[in-house]
């Protein structure tokens, strides 16, 4: 679910742009594009659906189109699991101070890594815009296979 049309995503146009987007959809990715996500419905305490609503693409100026959410009408879709990628910093006070003792990071913020995406922390693995600079969408997902490969042994 982006908040912008396509054309208009992180990193497009970009040398690698159309190959990530071709790559993503082969591995299954379905996009919503145009969409403002505002809730999450949970059940158990487990997420079930995502409630958001569509964006009208508002010109202002010369610059790219501003999405303004129609909140006249509210979409949901169903969800087994709900992974946020904003574009923020790293947050690691939910590990609590007797990881984060033992985490080791860089002078930039970033957790130090073995060659299979394991911090300093054993069994704790980090990957995507927290560990490498280019913050696209196939570098995260080559950093989950590479972890998965290394936690599961084979």
């Amino acid at each position: 679910m982006y908040r912008r049309r396509e054309v208009d995503r992180p990193g497009y146009p970009s040398l690698n742009a159309d190959e990530e987007m071709e790559e993503s959809l082969e591995e299954g990715v379905h996009y919503i594009w145009e969409v403002t996500p505002f809730e999450y419905v949970k059940e158990n305490g487990r997420v079930v659906k995502v409630r958001y609503w569509q964006n009208e693409m508002v010109m202002e100026g010369r610059g790219r189109a501003k999405p303004v959410p129609k909140k006249d009408k509210v979409l949901e879709i169903k969800a087994d699991y709900v992974i946020e990628a904003t574009g923020q910093e790293t947050d690691y006070s939910f590990m609590g101070e007797k990881y984060m003792r033992q985490l080791r990071l860089t002078p930039q913020g970033q957790p130090i890594l073995d060659m299979y995406g394991m911090t300093s922390i054993p069994g704790v693995f980090s990957g995507g815009d927290s560990t490498n600079t280019n913050r696209d969408l196939i570098s995260a997902v080559r950093d989950a296979d590479i972890s998965v490969v290394a936690f599961s042994g084979t």
